[in-house]
């Protein structure tokens, strides 16, 4: 890495242990971990854009007076999140991506049956517009995106404890369901197998896209 990065987060932790942020040693030791991480980074020239975009915004912080703590907490999660761009490590987000779209079509499709058919409607908005800001890795976008989740996950939950109660009794009560919609009972038992196999598979992925998101949080700006 450039000495003038090093040099520029001198100058930033001097300007922070100046400053009469509250949590001052906080971002001190936040700046000391970047430094550590960046020492044996070494920045492709298809990744230049980037780092020039680091420096500039890091100059502009020195030179800020009103925004001071909310443009260095921006600029943190920018020298955090380019860490990923300077070590090729995007692929995570590919399948972070695609978890969050499975778990997402899967409650579109489940939450109406056990739930509410108002629900999926009510969580269109959010779940769009998080999926565009992960896309542009934005960490507003995830925050909106992942408050989906739990209601994925309480979703999946119903459909899994249903599938457990009636185990015990299962032809009664796919007759009463027949009987209820006026359907074949094979038909009603292929749609009930379907709907609790999907609502494992939504489990699953809904727990890994938490998880995912939690680990690579500092991916996102």
């Amino acid at each position: 890495m450039d000495k003038s990065f090093f040099i520029l987060m001198d100058d930033v932790k001097r300007r922070v242990e100046k400053s009469n942020l509250k949590n001052k040693d906080g971002y001190i030791d936040e700046i000391e971990r970047i430094k550590v991480i960046y020492k044996d980074i070494e920045v492709k020239e298809n990744r230049r854009a980037t780092y020039d975009s680091v420096i500039k915004i890091g100059k502009e912080l020195l030179n800020e007076e009103k925004d001071f703590k909310k443009k260095l907490e921006v600029f943190l999660r920018y020298c955090n999140a380019a860490v990923y761009d300077f070590t090729d490590g995007l692929k995570p987000l590919k399948y972070f991506m695609l978890m969050y779209t499975i778990s997402c079509m899967l409650f579109m499709i489940l939450a109406p049956q056990y739930l509410s058919a108002l629900l999926p409607l009510l969580m269109i908005l959010p779940i769009f517009l998080g999926l565009r800001g992960m896309r542009k890795r934005s960490l507003n976008g995830l925050i909106l995106g992942l408050s989906v989740m739990p209601m994925s996950l309480l979703t999946s939950t119903i459909v899994l404890k249903n599938a457990y109660l009636v185990r015990n009794n299962p032809t009664e009560f796919f007759m009463s369901l027949a009987q209820q919609y006026n359907r074949s009972i094979e038909f009603v038992r292929t749609i009930f197998i379907g709907s609790t196999v999907l609502g494992f598979i939504m489990l699953v992925t809904t727990i890994y896209t938490i998880y995912m998101g939690y680990k690579y949080r500092k991916m996102f700006v």
